[in-house]
């Protein structure tokens, strides 16, 4: 053990280290923020995002399904006037907001059995939390480590653990203004859970029940506080979309048929994996560099020395200036992304568990209570509640939700009397899931999601019709918007006028044109089911819809839906449409562009309607 006569001169030095590291961390976090929010108005994916704003644009115009997410943000949305940019920034801030706040309430959590109960509202306390939130705006780049910041069925997942985060750090088992707040806070959680990812709605609670019910702060008087504010909010959401319970039912039934039709893994048998994850050389040895860097730190400030104590802070604060100069790009980081980088994120996890083995055995202040094991296992398996029901896999879309490890670390490496001054071992967590969040956003920056170009080189203007939004995007995107509205005006379209997506993977083209997607926010192509599916929803359209409807069509796209799923409903678009224009799509996630062509009904809407029932009787005679 390193052991120096203590002196006041290494003290003090120490301490200004420390604090040095602090301010500069925070600061650089800020401006991380600040970057995140000026890179709001850029960029544009004509595919996921293009679907998360025709469901929040729009919710009331689509079935109910499973992922209620659209109805959540749609208030938002009306508030913020369609602005897509500050959409996003909302978004951003939201995320982050939470985040501080559920590490402050982790932090009240710990210290609340020691003198040290005011550490999680002092100044270094509150920089600590602004720190280590950076880490939860990789929710931003989703599992793919690409740009994709728009308010989606995911995002409000995330938002909704991070509620019950806060919510698990003031709940106790009596009554209490901060406890009764706590329960409340996780009840809301469930209820937004659900509405985004039914899949994690229902393994949200029971994880929560039983870090409870583990910690002793299981009371069922408390308990029914969150299962009523659920349950109260449920019901208002049910009857306010869905008219009836009933009709909830069959909506969320028919939208678990349709998804398992689509095959693309939703299924709730499909659902219940765990999955595993491969690391090539280069990346196991970052990893236990990554967690040894962070051991180290951590032991070092647990030593009783001057020296190791001062090493720490030197260190530490020198992490904290690579964080800054990362921030404003004075230097960047090779970064070759593979599907599974995310599970970096786990050095921090294992350093926790690790650091907390070695500091009980060493006999250091540290002390593990049921209380913070429990708290460490709840943060540790989250990422597995916001994966939970997804189609890709587990460890790749858990990472997103890496913000949980760093809670994790913290729980278990917190000293045993948190008071101010003395949570120097735990800014080495902050500081380095800080500096690998740089890193990964600055790589989805440069690589946004479905794009051709970084954010950098979205320089040209481009105006979306139905939301009045400007974005910056890259020429190829801003030229196809306005090609494609020019278009459009030209053949008559109108804002609001409904539109059939038959292209498969570009429901954003008809977002930016202010058109109303008919049938679905997206027509996903590309899956063995897909025309099937189309076919179905569609069927469920109105005729009366469907005689005024435009479609959008690209014929020889990889994902392209077949034109005959329109047969059921009377429509036959070589003899029923006439081409307003043709264009070239923009790449994106393709090699090559594929000729688009935007179709106008030549038919009278009257001899539409009548053709469609003619159509739709004449199926529904077949199948009896």
């Amino acid at each position: 053990m390193l052991t120096l006569a203590p002196s006041r001169f290494g003290q003090r030095l120490t301490a200004a280290l420390e604090r040095l590291a602090l301010i500069i961390s925070a600061v650089a976090a800020v401006g991380f923020v600040v970057t995140l929010l000026q890179n709001c108005s850029l960029g544009y994916d004509f595919s996921d995002e293009g679907y998360y704003l025709n469901w929040i644009s729009g919710p009331s115009d689509f079935t109910p399904s499973i992922s209620r997410f659209g109805y959540v943000y749609h208030p938002l949305y009306l508030m913020l006037d369609g602005n897509i940019s500050s959409l996003r920034r909302a978004n951003v801030l939201i995320t982050f907001l939470l985040a501080v706040a559920a590490c402050m309430c982790l932090l009240r959590r710990l210290a609340m059995e020691t003198e040290g109960f005011s550490f999680w509202r002092s100044a270094d306390g509150i920089g600590l939390s602004i720190v280590a939130a950076c880490s939860a705006t990789l929710i931003l780049i989703l599992a793919s480590s690409q740009w994709l910041p728009t308010p989606s069925y995911l995002s409000l997942t995330f938002q909704a653990l991070l509620i019950c985060c806060i919510g698990v750090g003031l709940a106790e088992s009596s009554a209490s203004l901060a406890s009764i707040a706590g329960w409340i806070a996780i009840g809301i959680a469930g209820f937004l859970a659900f509405s985004a990812k039914p899949t994690s709605g229902v393994a949200l609670p029971i994880f929560v029940t039983g870090l409870l019910a583990v910690t002793g702060r299981l009371k069922w008087r408390m308990l029914m506080i969150a299962a009523g504010v659920s349950g109260l909010a449920m019901l208002i959401q049910i009857f306010t979309i869905d008219g009836s319970i009933g009709a909830f039912i069959r909506h969320m039934r028919n939208g678990a048929e349709l998804a398992d039709e689509l095959a693309v893994g939703h299924t709730l048998v499909e659902s219940m994996r765990v999955g595993t994850f491969h690391l090539d050389l280069k990346e196991k040895i970052a990893l236990a560099a990554t967690t040894a860097t962070v051991l180290l730190l951590v032991w070092l400030n647990y030593l009783e020395g001057c020296a190791a104590n001062l090493i720490a802070a030197t260190a530490t604060a020198a992490l904290a200036v690579l964080s800054a100069a990362l921030v404003w790009q004075i230097i960047s980081f090779p970064f070759d992304y593979r599907i599974y980088q995310g599970v970096q994120f786990l050095a921090l996890l294992f350093a926790g568990v690790l650091g907390c083995v070695a500091l009980q055995i060493g006999g250091s202040t540290l002390r593990l209570t049921r209380e913070r094991a429990a708290l460490a296992v709840f943060f540790a398996v989250l990422p597995y509640a916001f994966a939970f029901g997804s189609n890709l896999n587990y460890w790749r879309t858990g990472a997103a939700a890496a913000f949980f490890w760093t809670l994790a670390a913290i729980a278990l490496l917190a000293p045993a009397k948190l008071v101010p001054g003395q949570g120097r071992s735990l800014l080495p967590v902050a500081v380095v899931a800080f500096v690998m969040a740089v890193v990964f956003m600055r790589h989805g920056m440069t690589h946004p999601y479905r794009q051709t170009a970084p954010l950098s080189e979205s320089t040209s203007a481009a105006h979306f019709g139905g939301s009045g939004s400007t974005l910056l995007l890259t020429q190829d995107f801003a030229a196809y918007i306005g090609t494609l509205r020019s278009m459009a005006g030209i053949g008559g379209f109108r804002v609001r006028d409904p539109v059939i997506d038959l292209t498969g993977h570009y429901p954003g083209a008809l977002f930016a044109i202010g058109a109303k997607p008919v049938g679905e926010a997206w027509l996903v192509g590309g899956y063995s089911g897909s025309d099937h599916v189309g076919e179905r929803i569609l069927e469920s359209v109105s005729c009366v819809t469907l005689a005024t409807a435009w479609i959008l069509s690209e014929p020889a796209g990889l994902r392209h839906l077949s034109p005959d799923i329109l047969d059921r409903s009377g429509i036959d678009i070589a003899r029923d449409y006439e081409t307003v224009g043709t264009l070239e799509s923009p790449t994106g996630t393709y090699p090559d562009t594929y000729k688009q062509q935007f179709l106008r009904p030549n038919r009278a809407p009257l001899d539409a309607v009548a053709a469609c029932k003619v159509a739709r009787a004449a199926t529904q005679q077949k199948a009896q």
